[in-house]
């Protein structure tokens, strides 16, 4: 994914996310999905307590579309003429065992970024508004 790419969705480069350039392309039907990271400390370095990080278990099942492959939405099953269910930057949520999880170094390679490679048919819902969901519970 190109940096102008990156930056037409609104995701800025900074340390501790993936290169442009690293990005894995995916292949056929499969749409490459970046989850959102439940923080575990608050921006002041406060460890939060386990029930508060539990509370938010829901958001590991929500993230941002960064990719899809050349054949998403376009197997018979969808109908004929049949529009994709999202895009590249939309926020979705996917099934709790959906896809498969792999990891990509981060901009300074220091650390490693969590994304899922996931179906298209695994998108349950676009969320239009993602600070509906976002919420501390």
């Amino acid at each position: 994914m190109t940096e102008a790419a990156l930056a037409d969705i609104g995701q800025e480069i900074v340390e501790g996310q993936i290169a442009p350039g690293d990005y894995p392309v995916p292949t056929g039907w499969r749409v490459l999905v970046e989850p959102i990271k439940i923080e575990e400390k608050t921006t002041g370095g406060i460890v939060l307590p386990t029930a508060a990080v539990e509370a938010k278990e829901h958001l590991r099942y929500i993230g941002r579309v960064m990719a899809m492959g050349p054949l998403c939405y376009q197997h018979s099953k969808f109908g004929k003429d049949a529009e994709p269910w999202c895009q590249v930057g939309d926020m979705i949520a996917f099934g709790a065992y959906a896809g498969q999880e792999i990891k990509v170094r981060n901009v300074t390679g220091d650390k490693y970024v969590s994304l899922k490679l996931i179906n298209d048919d695994e998108v349950l819902s676009v969320i239009p508004n993602p600070d509906s969901v976002l919420i501390y519970c």
